[in-house]
Formats: structure tokens, C-alpha cells, sequence
């Protein structure tokens, strides 16, 4: 798994999860057993699986070795010189990732630590708190080695996550045996917090994104609407012990339509967050071997939705650590203007994609001039084939101007 973790997102995997270990053997006094583990045999089964396609990587890519392991994980982590961020930025993604059940992680843990978390536990009491140390060692150790660097991004933490749903779990389960004060108390505190929360869903998406995008508005209204629907049915069913599970299952019920409500704003949302209509709009002009260009950015989502690699012009960004126009010439890197002019009337397809404050530029420099074929945001795409563009070029001519 540490294997399969370190294809996915590096040498971070092995290194969490050894500390998470380790760290865990130590608070509980038995770092005696590391000489126990197989570590020989494992490192064995790990590089058979890792080496391959880092050493692949590294011969297609001459340079990759030092920029993945080097770049993007030591000096990104020593330097903090992207994505920054306070100590503090982890703080409202944990609570909002393990929402509604992060109330539940006290009682959970607490529980857990006076040896009686479950009824029918057949555990014995070393082995309940022995498990409850390790999960707050998995959330600490991971949650304290990203916040310590200024570069941060909210998926950084999902893996820290998990540990706080098993204490959430048994929470959960001892919630039937709370007192009837201490547990309606609670349940009123999840209640209120949830409705506050459907409030401020509702009122965000409406002042802030309905004026964008009225659709994206509606879909906040549906959410707020479920998520307090869900809070007040979990507060009246869950004030008996014995309608505890119905009042959870209200609550879980809620949570779980809000899942296709948030995939609904994503659909909805796509013209503010990503380029997918430009990409299905250039999609039928990439037949062959026409070259799907970027002007002096690098647009994420278009090699996804298109199925086909992006060329970049006057742009490398963090790939500027791995390849420069000095190591040679890349068939998908343009380094000046006067090369994309080349490329652009040698009679082979390409689409390029600009922000409409180069629109201008690009229209007297470029032969043939560019025909625009479809707009999304602040990006057009123009094209130097032959074919009539879409009807909707004036508009995108409209909106250009209006985003200079």
C-alpha cells in the first residue's frame, strides 16, 4: 500500500506512513518490535513496485528525477514558495471535511480511552486505548507535518481524515448511552451548528455566485434546504436512547443527498471553475494531428477533456525546474513568438488557446488570422484552418472586450 501511496503522490506516502508508525510504537512503548519487522523483505516488494516506472519516467524525461523528488517535495516544503498559506489554513478543511461527524470524535475518543467504547467490545482494555493512541497519532502527525510549511493545498490533509471517522464511528455508537441531558445537549449543538451552517450556504450562493451564474444560486438554496431539514429531523428523533439510530439516520440520509446536490454546483459551476465547454467546443478541430496550444499559460483541464496533450507557448511554470528551451526542442513546447508565428502559418492545423487580453496581439501578428472558435471565461480559442467558426464568435468578440 506505501508502494501503491508513493506511485499515487510520491515518497510523502512511505515517509508518513513509517513516521505515523513509529511514532505510534513510541507513545505506546514498544519501539523494541521495529527489530521484529521484515523491513528487508518489504523494501524488497516496495522498490519491485515503485522502481519501474520512476526509472521509465526518468528516461523519457531526462531531468524528472530532480524536479519530482527534489522540486516538488524538498524545496516545495523547505522554501514554501507556492501555494502559501498560514498554520491555521488545515484548521476549516478538517472541520469541513469531517462535517457533521467531527462532534461526534470527543465522545468517540473519550470512550475509547475509558476502555468501554462499544458494548460488545471483546476487546480488552490496553487494546481500545492502545487504538485509540494510534489514531491520534495518525491525525497529529499528519495533520502538524503539512501545516508546518507556508505551501499548502486542501487535499494535502484527506489523509488524515480517516482516523477522525473511526472516532466519529464510536461516538456514534455511545451516543445511546449518554444521559439524557449530555446527549440531547449535543445533538441540539450539531443541530444548530448545521443550521447555521445551511444558512450561510444559502446565503453565499445567492449573493455571491447566483448573480454569476443564477443555476449555481438555486443549487445553494436545495443544499441549505437539505442540510437543515436533516439537522431538525436528527434533534427530534434522536432525544430518546431508543430513536438514537433514527435520529443519525436522518442526519446521514441528508448528508448523502447533499452529495448529488454538490455534484449538481459542479455541473452547473463548470463555466466558473474549469473549461470544459471550450474544450468540447475545439474538440471536433483536433481530428489528426492538429496541435492544441496554450498561449503564455498552461490550462489544466484541456488535456482531460480533449484526450490529447497540450502544447505550451512562452510558458513553463513549475516544469521550468525539469525542461527549458536550452535542453533541447520539445514538440510540445514553443519558446517565443516568433516560432508560434512559424508554426501557425506553415500550413499545419492548431488551435490555440489565449486570454482575451492577448486576443488583439495574436490577430495582427498571426497569418492567416486567427478564426475564433468558441470563448469560456476569460479564454478564446482561436483557429488557423480553413473551416467556418462557430456563430457565436461575435459574442466571444464582445466578451473580450468586456474582459480586457
Amino acid at each position: 500500500m506505501l508502494a501503491l501511496g508513493t506511485l499515487a503522490k510520491g515518497p510523502i506516502a512511505l515517509l508518513l506512513g513509517g513516521a505515523i508508525a513509529l511514532a505510534w510504537l513510541a507513545v505506546e512503548r514498544r519501539t523494541r518490535q521495529i527489530a521484529e519487522m521484515p523491513l528487508v523483505s518489504c523494501l524488497v516488494f516496495y522498490a519491485a513496485i515503485v522502481l519501474p516506472w520512476f526509472v521509465l519516467a526518468e528516461a523519457r524525461n531526462p531531468g524528472f528525477m530532480r524536479f519530482f523528488f527534489i522540486h516538488e517535495h524538498l524545496e516545495r516544503y523547505v522554501a514554501s514558495t507556492e501555494h502559501e498559506w498560514g498554520p491555521w489554513f488545515f484548521i476549516p478543511i478538517v472541520i469541513g471535511g469531517a462535517w457533521p461527524w467531527i462532534f461526534f470524535v470527543p465522545l468517540g475518543g473519550s470512550a475509547m480511552r475509558r476502555y468501554n467504547a462499544l458494548p460488545s467490545s471483546s476487546k480488552s482494555p490496553s487494546t481500545q486505548r492502545a487504538a485509540a493512541s494510534f489514531l491520534a497519532v495518525w491525525f497529529l502527525v499528519i495533520f502538524v507535518f503539512f501545516s508546518i510549511p507556508r505551501s499548502k493545498l486542501g487535499s494535502y490533509i484527506l489523509p488524515a481524515l480517516p482516523p477522525l471517522a473511526i472516532a466519529a464511528g464510536y461516538g456514534l455508537a455511545r451516543l445511546s448511552a449518554l444521559d439524557a441531558v449530555s446527549r440531547r445537549r449535543l445533538l441540539a449543538i450539531v443541530a444548530i451548528a448545521n443550521l447555521v451552517l445551511a444558512a450561510g450556504v444559502c446565503v453565499f450562493f445567492e449573493l455571491i455566485l447566483a448573480p454569476i451564474n443564477p443555476a449555481v444560486g438555486f443549487d445553494g438554496l436545495l443544499i441549505g434546504a437539505v442540510l437543515a431539514a436533516g439537522a431538525i429531523a436528527m434533534y427530534l428523533l434522536g432525544r430518546t436512547a431508543s430513536s438514537v439510530p433514527y435520529g443519525i439516520g436522518a442526519l446521514a440520509v441528508a448528508m448523502l443527498a447533499t452529495v448529488p446536490l454538490a455534484a449538481r454546483v459542479r455541473e452547473d459551476a463548470s463555466p466558473i471553475s474549469t473549461y470544459r465547454n471550450l474544450a468540447n467546443a475545439v474538440r471536433p478541430f483536433l481530428a489528426g494531428d492538429c496541435t492544441l496550444a496554450s498561449y503564455r499559460h498552461y490550462v489544466q483541464s484541456l488535456p482531460f477533456y480533449t484526450r490529447q496533450r497540450e502544447t505550451r507557448v512562452e510558458y513553463l511554470g513549475e516544469l521550468s525546474e525539469v525542461s527549458s528551451p536550452s535542453q533541447g526542442k520539445s514538440p510540445f513546447l514553443i519558446d517565443s513568438d516568433a516560432r508560434l508565428r512559424e508554426v501557425w502559418s506553415s500550413g499545419s492545423c492548431m488551435v490555440l488557446i489565449a486570454n482575451t487580453r492577448d486576443l488583439d496581439a495574436l490577430q495582427s501578428s498571426l497569418k492567416p488570422t486567427p478564426a475564433i472558435l468558441g470563448c469560456e471565461g476569460k479564454k478564446l480559442a482561436l483557429y488557423n484552418g480553413s473551416q467556418a467558426p462557430p456563430t457565436g464568435a461575435a459574442n466571444c468578440l464582445k466578451l473580450g472586450a468586456k474582459n480586457k
